[in-house]
C-alpha cells in the first residue's frame, strides 16, 4: 500500500509512525535524497535522518547548498502533517 491509498484513512501521525515502523514503504523521492524517518513521538515532531548521496556533491565533494533547503523543506513538511 501506499502513501496515497493509506492517507485518506488515517491521521498524519499515523502515517509517518508507520513509515518509520517499516509499514508503509517511503515516498518515492526518499531513497533519490537519501531521507529515512526514524521517528515520530507526537504530534508536530518528526526525527528525520539523511545522508546525501554522492550525486548530490560537487567536484569537491561537498553537498549542494541546495539540499539544506531540502532537508528543512521534508523536516516542515512531515511535521506538519503529523498535526493532520
Amino acid at each position: 500500500m501506499t502513501f496515497a491509498q493509506w492517507w485518506p484513512d488515517h491521521t498524519g501521525l499515523e502515517m509517518l509512525r508507520r513509515w518509520a515502523g517499516g509499514d508503509l514503504p517511503p515516498p518515492p523521492h526518499a531513497a533519490a535524497v537519501g531521507l529515512l524517518i526514524t521517528g515520530a513521538p507526537a504530534r508536530g515532531e518528526v526525527e528525520l535522518r539523511w545522508r546525501p548521496p554522492g550525486s548530490l556533491a560537487n567536484p569537491a565533494g561537498i553537498v549542494h547548498g541546495g539540499y539544506s533547503s531540502l532537508v528543512t523543506g521534508d523536516a516542515a513538511g512531515l511535521a506538519a502533517a503529523s498535526l493532520g
